[in-house]
Formats: structure tokens, C-alpha cells, sequence
């Protein structure tokens, strides 16, 4: 009896965790109507923190803050980390409650959740604590969060949070943002290599890197590159094409090269 009890729970575990996997992977698929039919039937803390996702987005269902809120709130007294950070986006930026928010992205960090230890950062910084807020991006970025890696690169940059300005210290962490595929972190180490060093090579590296990952600012200092003919043979055509990029992006830089480039080439247009 004791074996066929096992058994079965087994086999229900089993199919539960198929089930999961099937939902996580239409919800990847954006098959949203799917992921949430089947998330729904589940009794779990991923589970409910993907409802609540689906609430919020308004994905495969109607939109529903309060719903949203609710199952993410489930989510993080079931002490599932995504949970408390959802609880707390929504309290900071739908409820404009930032001390609720405070407490739920602390609980989610201590649970482990990167995200939510850059977001205390985040929080605490709007708050001008800026010495704790770089506590919590150091740990954000020791879990790989790149966003920490990356706020934590520009207080060192600025000298900012009681931390002295070191450069290499912020090539460090921006670095290490980059090979977390942050394109502003690559943007970054870019920008560095071109005014604080004068290195070409690195900056069109780090710049390409950034425009890889479609960032904005990757697309608009390399059209500048091109458009220049700065370390690289002048070719207004390339340069653009990757202005328009950085416009399509809504980056001022962009639409700037843009006109810049009608200029040079005597051109008369509406952008």
C-alpha cells in the first residue's frame, strides 16, 4: 500500500512538472492563451507568479492590475523570488507605493532574485540613498543581474554612493554587464575606450556589441563612426543605415545623424 502511494505521488509530480514545462514553453512561444490555460489549472508558486505575469501584460486575458498584484503577492508568501520582485513593480509603478515595493523587492532579493536586489538599488537611489542603493547593486550583480552590473559600473564611473571615481574599476562591472548581454553596459565600456582612453579599436568593439543588441545608443555612436570616417573609412551610406536604426529606437543622436548625413550629402527631406 505504502509503495502504490508512492507511486502515485510520484506520478502526479510527474505530470505536474510535464504540465509546467508544456505551459513554460508556449508562454516563450507566445502562445499566451495557452500558457495561461494551462498555468491556471496549476497550484504551485511559478505557476501563480506566470498568472499574475498574464494578468498584467494582459496576455492571453484581459488586462487586470488587481488580479496581477493578488497572484503575485500568492507568489511571494509561497516565498517564490519573481513573485515578490512582480509585487513589487506593481506597487512601485502602478500603485506609486515605493515603501510597499521597497519591502517586497527586499524579500525577493533575499530569496535570491537579482532583479529584485537591483530594484531595492533602484528604489533607494529615487530615495538618495545612494550608499545603500550601491550595497544592493553589488549584490544584484554578484547573482548576474547585468542591470546591477551595469548601475553599479556608472556610480564608480561618477565617483557616486561614497564610492571614489575609478574607471577601471567601472570597465570592471560594465564588463561584466556586457558579457551578461546588457547592451548598455557594451554601449558603455565603448564610450569609455573613446573619450577617456582614445582607443578606437575597443570602442567600435564595445559599440558593435551594443548595436548587436540592438541598443540605441550602440547604433547612433557607430553611425557617428562612419559618418565621421573616425578609425574607420567614411561611408555615409553605412553610417545611415545605423542612424536610421538608432531613430527607429527613438534616440536623438540617431535622428541627429540622420540630418547630418542628408547635409553631407545635399539632401532635402522630412525625417
Amino acid at each position: 500500500m505504502k509503495k502504490a502511494i508512492i507511486l502515485l505521488t510520484l506520478s502526479i509530480t510527474m505530470l505536474l512538472a510535464n504540465i509546467t514545462q508544456d505551459a513554460i514553453k508556449a508562454f516563450e512561444k507566445k502562445d499566451y492563451q495557452k500558457s495561461f490555460k494551462l498555468f491556471s489549472k496549476l497550484d504551485s508558486p511559478e505557476a501563480h507568479y506566470y498568472v499574475g505575469k498574464h494578468y498584467y501584460y494582459g496576455f492571453g486575458v484581459k488586462k487586470d492590475i488587481a488580479k496581477a498584484l493578488k497572484y503575485e503577492q500568492i507568489a511571494c508568501n509561497e516565498n517564490f523570488a519573481k513573485g515578490c520582485k512582480g509585487a513589487g513593480w506593481i506597487y512601485q509603478h502602478d500603485k506609486n507605493d515605493k515603501d510597499l515595493a521597497l519591502s517586497y523587492y527586499k524579500k525577493g532579493c533575499k530569496l535570491g532574485s537579482g532583479e529584485a536586489c537591483n530594484e531595492v538599488g533602484v528604489v533607494l537611489a529615487k530615495k538618495k540613498n545612494l550608499k545603500k542603493a550601491v550595497h544592493y547593486y553589488k549584490k544584484a550583480c554578484n547573482l548576474n543581474e547585468s542591470w546591477g552590473c551595469d548601475n553599479l559600473a556608472g556610480y564608480y564611473k561618477n565617483g557616486k554612493g561614497g564610492l571614489d571615481k575609478n574607471l577601471s574599476i567601472a570597465l570592471k562591472y560594465y564588463k561584466k554587464g556586457c558579457d551578461l548581454k546588457n547592451g548598455n553596459s557594451c554601449n558603455s565600456i565603448g564610450f569609455i575606450y573613446d573619450k577617456d582612453y582614445n582607443d578606437c579599436k575597443n570602442s567600435i568593439k564595445y559599440y558593435t556589441l551594443a548595436k548587436d543588441l540592438n541598443n540605441d545608443w550602440g547604433y547612433a555612436n557607430l553611425s557617428y563612426y562612419f559618418i565621421s570616417g573616425k578609425c574607420v573609412k567614411k561611408d555615409l551610406n553605412r553610417g545611415l543605415q545605423l542612424a536610421k536604426k538608432a531613430a527607429d529606437l527613438n534616440n536623438s543622436f540617431g535622428f541627429n545623424n540622420i540630418g547630418v548625413v542628408y547635409n553631407d550629402k545635399k539632401i532635402i527631406k522630412k525625417l
